[in-house]
């Protein structure tokens, strides 16, 4: 007999369709359910403890995602943020690095001169507008901002370093040299400042000093491409003194 002509069978296939499109439709209620629950509370939330408690839920919302690498949902939940509590330095800060990382400089320092406005102390907001201007390179304009990084913090390497970076960028080789001392001293087993410091040293013609920094670079190897740079340089000025007289 052909299976397919059965009537149980049939009615069986027809009632595990039926069964299936049920739970899928339960599933579905649940779902929203849950959503609309989670808007409720987050709604319920704002009215109970007023918008700086929200804004504060979507900013750190916003670092999560940032720190995920997702900029753009970050940047949405800094928007919120900032919608509900327009003097919160810090999400003005943090949409400033989201802005930075997908390359909207103009925007990024908008956001982080908002923020010193805010709070004039704010040493991670003076240190992300050095930054910006690194990046732009526009280094005469961070070398004020690194002045600021170490008035407010003497004990943190970057930000001589930073500023060691932008004094060699423009030529200035005599006064990034005690920068990048400072940041050695400060930070001695720092892969990133050891590269400053070396290339300082090269510009000089510290040779023997460059190679000492080349070479821990490649030991800490801590970067492949701080490794790989320092590699040829190592290889260049160890040519250089072998044809010395």
């Amino acid at each position: 007999m052909n299976d397919l002509g059965n009537p149980s069978q049939d009615g069986s296939i027809n009632a595990s369709v039926s069964a299936s499109n049920r739970t899928c439709i339960t599933c579905a209620v649940i779902l929203a359910a849950g959503l609309a629950a989670i808007v409720l509370l987050v709604i319920g939330l704002g009215i109970l403890f007023g918008p700086r408690l929200l804004s504060e839920y979507y900013m750190r919302s916003g670092i999560s995602f940032e720190e995920q690498g997702d900029a753009d949902l970050a940047i949405r939940q800094f928007d919120r943020a900032i919608k509900l509590n327009p003097k919160s330095e810090t999400a003005y800060f943090h949409r400033s690095l989201a802005y930075n990382y997908l390359g909207d400089f103009e925007q990024a320092l908008s956001d982080v001169n908002q923020a010193i406005r805010l709070s004039p102390d704010y040493l991670d907001a003076y240190f992300q507008r050095g930054y910006i201007y690194l990046e732009i390179g526009d280094y005469r304009r961070s070398i004020p901002e690194f002045n600021k990084v170490i008035d407010l913090d003497p004990s943190l390497p970057g930000g001589y370093n930073n500023r060691c970076w932008a004094y060699y960028n423009i030529g200035e080789y005599e006064r990034a040299l005690p920068d990048c001392e400072t940041a050695v001293e400060l930070g001695p087993d720092d892969a990133i400042i050891l590269d400053s410091r070396a290339r300082v040293y090269q510009a000089l013609g510290l040779t023997d000093k460059a190679i000492d920094d080349f070479r821990r670079i490649i030991e800490l190897g801590q970067d492949s491409d701080l490794s790989d740079y320092a590699a040829e340089q190592l290889e260049q000025l160890e040519s250089l003194e072998g044809t010395s007289p």
